[in-house]
């Protein structure tokens, strides 16, 4: 029988060459626990090609020395604080303000523009609908991330260091007013996190606390260990340079100059997208970009200590009004305690201010026996919080060059944030679909016109 030819007298297809179909080529900047994140879960798709670029190596910044907690604490202490009693307390010197406003920042035009944002989102309505959109984007984050640290450990989250135990928030000095106020914000809580109750407050000495689950762990540990992981596992490249200037056409991103680790200026091109996981450093690569960044520093203080005894602090804890988070992040190997905090308003440098240290030590001792507190082994740190206007952090693509996207902004929550905003950053540039968990159009970068 012929084959040659079929019933209908056409001619058979002859046999396709198997068409390899090129990866799009993807280079993120910024390797911190955003970027490291948004280049795992493009990776693992098997559909790009992707380089990171960070001036770090290895890793610095707000992803070495946050509070190192993955949890549900919606509304930041920007969204509610009353700026009066700041800029009172700053007036008066009191010496346990709850955020430090310095009248320099007034002449810095980023703050001025930052501020205009602020007032601007700070209707009812918006508050609430940024709070709604912070509270989706945690909620889910947090559900995803166990799989996500096991997936990237192999199921060995020792690794770097992650474990759950229990936050308990601790608010002193509080009105019945305020207190009526906070068990509103319990309700709302607990309609996202089903570990959150109120427990007695007397125990603490305080007028109202909780407790809910908290994930913690080494976050500049994972980022490093990711590194390797992204190289070796999908092939992920790594470039050490600093970004100093930007080419763009009227839609579109050509290419990027960086300087490497020696002053050698280099020029990074041919890229079908560029991701922005840049932080504060957001500011700095938005002016090379043309664009006005709604960001502003906050300055926050990180001291690490070295305890004993790793059954002391016996949790992982905020105080209110201190602003103060002291986690367990070595409680299963090296016995580190971090004690973090402040929202200082102060400039954007990073310089560090004496009395908040001595703060951190003061109430780290509280916790700790005087004789678990090593001074020669604890250090200190100073960094910015990337705070976005309305405290939503932007992701997605953006509106003025059709291969950009963004994923920054996440002021204090960027390790809680970085599995659910790598979600949608995937989105965006797949387009496959998202949960509905989450609206997206809540983080468009657009909304700044960025």
């Amino acid at each position: 029988e012929d084959f040659n030819e079929c019933e209908t007298g056409t001619q058979p297809l002859e046999p396709k060459e198997e068409i390899k179909t090129e990866k799009e080529k993807i280079l993120i900047v910024g390797g911190g626990i955003a970027g490291i994140t948004s280049a795992y879960f493009l990776a693992r798709k098997g559909s790009y090609d992707i380089t990171v670029i960070d001036k770090d190596d290895p890793i610095k910044g707000a992803t070495e020395q946050n509070a190192n907690t993955v949890t549900f604490i919606p509304y930041p202490a920007w969204t509610t604080m009353n700026y009066w009693n700041v800029i009172k307390d700053s007036i008066t010197r009191s010496s346990n303000p709850t955020s430090y406003f310095k009248f320099s920042v007034l002449l810095d035009g980023q703050f001025r523009f930052w501020c205009r944002e602020y007032f601007k989102s700070r209707s009812k309505e918006k508050v609430t609908q940024s709070n709604t959109a912070l509270a989706k984007l945690i909620s889910y984050s947090i559900s995803i991330y166990d799989d996500f640290i096991n997936e990237t450990t192999d199921n060995n989250p020792d690794l770097v260091d992650y474990h759950q135990e229990t936050l308990t928030t601790v608010y002193k000095g509080l009105s019945e007013k305020d207190i009526e106020e906070k068990l509103e914000l319990l309700k709302d809580i607990q309609s996202y996190e089903s570990t959150c109750k109120r427990v007695d407050a007397d125990k603490y000495n305080a007028s109202f606390v909780y407790q809910l689950a908290v994930r913690c762990f080494n976050t500049a540990k994972f980022v490093n260990y990711m590194r390797g992981r992204l190289h070796e596992k999908f092939g992920v490249n790594f470039i050490k340079g600093e970004i100093k200037a930007v080419t763009t056409n009227n839609k579109e991103i050509k290419s990027l100059e960086y300087a490497d680790e020696h002053a050698k200026t280099h020029i990074l091109g041919g890229f079908d997208k560029y991701v922005l996981c840049t932080g504060i450093g957001s500011i700095h690569i938005g002016k090379m970009l043309g664009m006005k960044i709604p960001i502003y520093g906050f300055k926050g203080h990180t001291l690490n200590m070295y305890v004993k005894d790793k059954e002391k602090p016996d949790g992982t804890y905020i105080y209110i009004p201190e602003n103060i988070c002291i986690s367990r992040v070595g409680y299963k190997t090296d016995g580190m305690v971090r004690v973090s905090g402040f929202a200082d308003v102060v400039g954007l440098d990073t310089e560090p201010i004496p009395w908040r240290k001595e703060m951190l030590i003061k109430l780290a001792k509280t916790l700790v026996s005087e004789q678990d507190y090593d001074e020669d082994k604890a250090n200190h740190w100073v960094g910015l919080r990337p705070v976005c206007a309305d405290d939503v952090p932007f992701i997605g693509q953006s509106s003025k060059f059709t291969n950009l996207y963004w994923n920054a902004g996440h002021g204090a929550r960027g390790v809680t944030e970085a599995a659910g905003s790598a979600t949608i950053l995937t989105h965006a540039i797949s387009g496959d679909e998202i949960t509905n968990r989450l609206d997206v159009s809540d983080y468009n970068p657009g909304r700044y016109g960025l």
